[in-house]
């Protein structure tokens, strides 16, 4: 009987969790949309901006960062297509 009671209180948690991260999410973006481009983010966004007109990474553009940014970075921008500063929050 007390199995039925935690699955239903795991539930709550889990929902609970996912709504604070969610929330979490959301104000972030609300409070940092405005924030000018700073580090890395001009970098993440010229170096799409290369592979997109034929440029190649570590061939044609020098940069140490992982491939993965990169690929985290065109997806943002071709999901929030609305504004490119919302891609990189």
């Amino acid at each position: 009987m007390h199995a039925g009671v935690s699955d239903q209180l795991l539930r709550w948690v889990r929902t609970g969790c996912v709504l604070v991260l969610i929330a979490s999410a959301v104000g972030y973006i609300v409070f940092t949309v405005r924030w000018p481009w700073m580090w890395d983010d001009q970098v993440f966004h010229y170096d799409v901006f290369l592979m997109k007109h034929g440029k190649i990474p570590y061939r044609d553009i020098y940069d140490i960062n992982m491939p993965g940014c990169y690929l985290l970075e065109r997806w943002a921008i071709a999901v929030f297509t609305v504004s490119s500063v919302l891609a990189f929050r």
